[in-house]
């Protein structure tokens, strides 16, 4: 029996159960064993007294037959002690044997409620390995979406620019267009303008020889009546030479001279007046034609003007054309553009969906778990009292192990037999001790177990609630995003404002640097030709000239004057004063009209103006630059008075 339930045990639980089994049955042979030395002891003890007895009763004169009768009776009686003993310990064996099978019964449920911990460990594991791949997808996802909405957006602001400089050129052609239309009628004026001058010069040219042929007749008329007057003058002539000299013939010649006179003096008139008109005419045809020939030349100029302008036209038409299939092009990508905008929102959208169902799923899963682990929980606790009773019992039963090795003990003497088995029970005694301490050891590793699947559930609780979190933060950072969007739209707009601005004001810059660098170059040069004429030879100033490098441009010639030197360092110094102001009214003439007022001061120190020569020197190059301005009046000086008559 004990041999089949250690087959048993062996193939399915190992050899841990069947040494347990042994060492069981070892102790329920010692109990049997120390019950049997028990009996023989007693008997011993009884067979003891009875030969006392016996020996008292020799000594008193007993038979041997009564002696025998009652040691019949005596093992007898201990036989059937020891048939109802054995028959009490083969009961206890069945109660111990349906014990074992239930701890095994327990034991394989342990064991199939560690294997299903193991597999819920694997669940969880699997879990996490789920939630680090759904961290990664999400991570990607993530990366993906922000390089995609990078390059939109770079498409976009490269979509924006070109639209702003197509929009641009749309509006400079616009404005060339304007232009054009404007010429093109102030062209179609001019052309009647030109028509009017025309039709005016026909009038003139008709009108003029009109006059010029009405003037002929006048002079052939007045040609006529002077060959007339002529012939008469020579007709009384010879009547005056033949007839003699009368009185009425001299009146009337006087009269007929005075005639000849007044139509003398009336021709000259007549011609001086026609000459005068012929002279008019002559120089109004001469500016008609030559207004005529400008006009042909400019109405040519003006066609030439109208055909360019006219292709121009063309080819702003064209461009116009070409500009707007692009922008028809520009439009259609930005439309496509956005439908991908919209199918990566809505992509995203179910992407959260998707998430979030996973993360309910998980969740139910988790929910699960933690039901399988409360209830793994509770049979744990279940096998642990079970194990704590077994454990009591075993403490019962060492304890009367102890006791029945304290009895075999005082009994070694006459049960020598019996040692041998006892070594033997002692061996299985400690296996048994081994694979209590290996069952406790097991326990313990159990309850580790457990502490560390309780404390993966805690992590993946927190890995939950992380998750939970990193998924509250990307629909804030999403929600971010949209907003940082819609303030670089913003900002790419006063970015574009500021740009422009920048490039006016480095315009700007670069002139005043430009100007800057030309007023130092004018300094330098300056510089080296004051430098060059105060080191000549003879200067007074040549020994300050070290000291006055770094001083400006214009010298006060006061300082030379009021020093004291001889008659011949004065001659120089005036030689170098007038090369100075020669050198200096060369610039002021040759320079232009702003880098001449700089020149004012050098000259006014120089010729020692006063202030309010300066001041008119100053007013009348403004005068100049202005287009419109008043001319600065002289001051009431003797001076300039003799100046400008001079």
């Amino acid at each position: 029996m004990f041999t089949s339930l250690k087959n048993k045990i062996r193939e399915e639980t190992g050899s841990d159960l069947s040494k347990l089994t042994a060492k069981i049955t070892s102790s329920t042979v010692q109990k049997i064993e120390s019950l049997r030395g028990r009996s023989t002891q007693g008997s011993t003890s009884s067979l003891n007294s009875i030969v006392s007895s016996e020996g008292v009763k020799e000594d008193g004169g007993i038979e041997s037959d009564d002696f025998k009768k009652r040691l019949m009776k005596l093992e007898a009686e201990f036989v059937k002690k020891l048939d109802h003993k054995e028959t009490e310990w083969r009961e206890l064996l069945k109660e111990k044997d349906k014990r074992i099978q239930a701890l095994e019964k327990d034991r394989e449920e342990f064991q199939s409620q560690l294997g299903s911990l193991k597999e819920s460990l694997r669940s969880a594991e699997e879990f996490n390995s789920k939630i680090l791949l759904h961290k990664e997808n999400n991570e990607q996802l993530e990366n993906l979406q922000c390089q995609e909405l990078a390059k939109v957006k770079s498409l976009v602001l490269l979509r924006d620019q070109e639209i702003l400089e197509k929009s641009t050129a749309l509006k400079d052609a616009n404005t060339q267009l304007d232009k054009l239309r404007s010429e093109v009628v102030r062209l179609r004026r001019q052309e009647e303008i030109l028509s009017d001058v025309q039709d005016d010069l026909e009038a003139l040219r008709h009108s003029t020889s009109r006059d010029l042929a009405h003037l002929a007749s006048e002079l052939s008329k007045s040609e006529q009546e002077k060959k007339y007057l002529q012939d008469v003058v020579v007709i009384l002539r010879q009547n005056n030479n033949d007839e003699g000299v009368d009185s009425k013939s001299a009146s009337e010649r006087k009269l007929l001279e005075q005639r000849l006179e007044e139509a003398h003096l009336h021709l000259s008139d007549i011609k001086t007046s026609w000459s005068d008109k012929i002279a008019s005419l002559e120089t109004q045809v001469g500016r008609l034609s030559r207004q005529a020939a400008e006009e042909g030349s400019e109405r040519r100029r003006a066609v030439q003007e109208k055909l360019k302008l006219e292709e121009k036209v063309k080819q702003l038409e064209a461009e116009l054309e070409c500009s707007k299939f692009e922008l028809i092009n520009k439009e259609i990508k930005i439309k496509r553009l956005t439908e991908d905008v919209n199918e990566l929102s809505t992509e995203l959208k179910n992407l959260h969906s998707d998430n979030e169902e996973e993360i309910t799923f998980l969740r139910t899963e988790l929910g699960n778990v933690k039901t399988d682990l409360n209830t793994a929980k509770k049979n744990l606790e279940n096998i642990e009292n079970e194990l704590e009773k077994s454990e009591d019992e075993c403490s019962k039963l060492k304890i009367s192990v102890d006791s029945e090795h304290s009895i075999n003990e005082s009994l070694k003497e006459t049960i020598s037999k019996l040692e041998k088995d006892l070594a033997e029970e002692r061996s299985n005694s400690i296996n048994v001790q081994k694979t209590l301490t290996r069952v406790t050891s097991e326990k313990n590793t159990v309850l580790l177990r457990n502490a560390e699947i309780s404390q993966q559930m805690e992590l993946v609780k927190q890995d939950m609630r992380r998750l939970e979190r990193e998924m509250t933060d990307h629909l804030n950072k999403l929600n971010t995003l949209e907003e940082e969007n819609d303030k670089l739209k913003d900002s790419v707009l006063v970015e574009q404002r500021l740009r422009k601005n920048i490039v006016e004001l480095e315009d700007q810059i670069m002139e005043k640097n430009k100007n800057i660098k030309t007023l130092q170059l004018r300094l330098a040069d300056m510089k080296k030709t004051l430098q060059q004429e105060l080191r000549t030879p003879g200067n007074p100033n040549y020994h300050s000239d070290l000291m006055d490098l770094n001083s400006p441009a214009i010298l006060t010639p006061t300082q030379v004057s009021t020093r004291h030197f001889p008659a011949f360092v004065k001659r120089e110094d005036e030689d170098v004063n007038f090369k100075y102001l020669k050198h200096v009214i060369f610039k002021f003439l040759t320079s232009r009209e702003y880098e001449a007022q700089h020149l004012i001061k050098a000259i006014s120190t120089l010729l020692k103006f006063t202030q309010d020569e300066e001041k008119l020197i100053q007013d009348t190059l403004d005068w100049k630059k202005s287009w419109f301005g008043s001319k600065p009046k002289y001051p009431a000086s003797s001076k300039l008075r003799n100046f400008s008559n001079s």
